[in-house]
């Protein structure tokens, strides 16, 4: 079949549903809108900037996510997190991670394998300080440098959404008490020494350990 010309690749710019989308998906994440919040439609009309059609459409994925709840006639309104499923969500962020973690490692340049260590030592640090605000987000955090590190995009495609709605869950989950920090903090050191050699195998056991696989 005939070959098209070569042309420069463009990045598409995201449509007002995506931006609605990616807008509440952060405040979920970083705490502005907590769990149980109301959402009001007239509110994040006039916030996000965009009309009511893709309003709801965005919100629509973040329920397909498990970051938003809706009833019909009644609400909608930030998932509550049932602690009853905390293992659930932390083996699901161990598989997923673990197997991001295995394929990027190796190639791992200079600047993002310092990147991820920071982050890994960052999540050690809020261990040892036993604040669970903390923890959570250099968790997430960590997790966006692996993936931000991954070459694959058909593999983060399918996996940011599904272990950031995770993290969301699990970190509203857990108290500290619950946790051997001492032994997530070993862990995290693991880790780091994992990608330091570009171990990728290394590096993902050590993800599984963390999350209790």
């Amino acid at each position: 079949m005939p070959v098209p010309p070569a042309s420069k690749s463009t990045v598409r710019p995201l449509s007002s549903r995506e931006r609605a989308a990616a807008a509440l998906r952060t405040a979920i994440l970083d705490g502005t809108l907590r769990p149980g919040e109301r959402l009001n439609d007239q509110e994040l009309v006039e916030w996000l900037e965009v009309s009511r059609v893709p309003l709801r459409a965005a919100i629509h994925d973040l329920v397909d996510e498990g970051l938003v709840e809706t009833r019909a006639q009644s609400h909608t309104r930030v998932a509550t997190p049932d602690p009853s499923r905390l293992v659930e969500y932390t083996q699901t962020i161990g598989a997923l991670l673990g197997g991001v973690a295995r394929i990027t490692v190796p190639g791992l340049d200079e600047a993002r394998s310092d990147s991820i260590v920071e982050h890994a030592l960052d999540v050690r640090s809020a261990l040892e300080g036993g604040d669970t605000a903390t923890i959570a987000q250099s968790h997430l955090l960590l997790i966006h440098a692996f993936l931000d590190a991954c070459s694959n995009p058909v593999l983060t495609g399918a996996t940011r959404t599904v272990l950031e709605a995770a993290h969301f869950h699990a970190s509203r989950s857990f108290q500290p008490s619950d946790l051997d920090l001492d032994d997530l903090a070993q862990t995290m050191d693991e880790l780091v020494e994992a990608v330091r050699t570009l171990d990728g195998v290394r590096a993902e056991l050590a993800l599984e350990h963390f999350y209790d696989l």
